[in-house]
């Protein structure tokens, strides 16, 4: 429809992430043939890959019902999120800021919220670094081990 129109498609935005990883790269995959650009959102999957909520801290976990979904999510990314803390660790870096240079690893350009300037600041520290060959495979591996973060409850097509 939009060639037909003469409308090129510069840019496409997806859900993109660790945890939102195996649905998501044939997308990428097609639209860098195509040469159009990939927008994520959703970078740190609602916080599961920024470290904010543990299962061993209820203190940081979200109010119910989100609580519920959450816990589902970060039981079955636990695998990823000992990936990335450790690489975080190797780094001297955040899970957030390992969690977005992966994303400009694989060529797609993040999008991540903050709610405060501190926020802000850690996610700008994941340009200062590019993650290794070996690491950005570690983290495809953990990630492809791992449960796949949904759309929100929708199929998005």
């Amino acid at each position: 429809v939009f060639a037909k129109k003469s409308i090129p498609i510069v840019s496409n935005q997806i859900n993109f992430s660790l945890v939102r990883f195996k649905s998501s790269m044939e997308t990428v995959q097609v639209c860098n043939e195509l040469g159009i650009k990939v927008l994520a959102y959703f970078p740190l999957g609602n916080g599961i890959l920024a470290g904010k909520y543990n299962l061993d801290d209820p203190s940081s976990m979200p109010k119910f019902p989100k609580s519920i979904t959450m816990k589902k999510y970060l039981e079955g990314a636990a695998p990823l999120l000992t990936e990335v803390r450790a690489i975080a660790a190797e780094r001297g870096k955040s899970c957030a800021q390992v969690s977005i240079n992966w994303i400009i690893q694989k060529g797609v350009i993040p999008i991540p919220g903050c709610r405060n300037a501190a926020h802000a600041k850690d996610n700008f520290g994941a340009m200062d670094f590019d993650l290794t060959a070996e690491e950005v495979q570690r983290l495809d591996a953990a990630s492809l081990s791992s449960r796949e973060f949904s759309s929100g409850g929708f199929d998005l097509v």
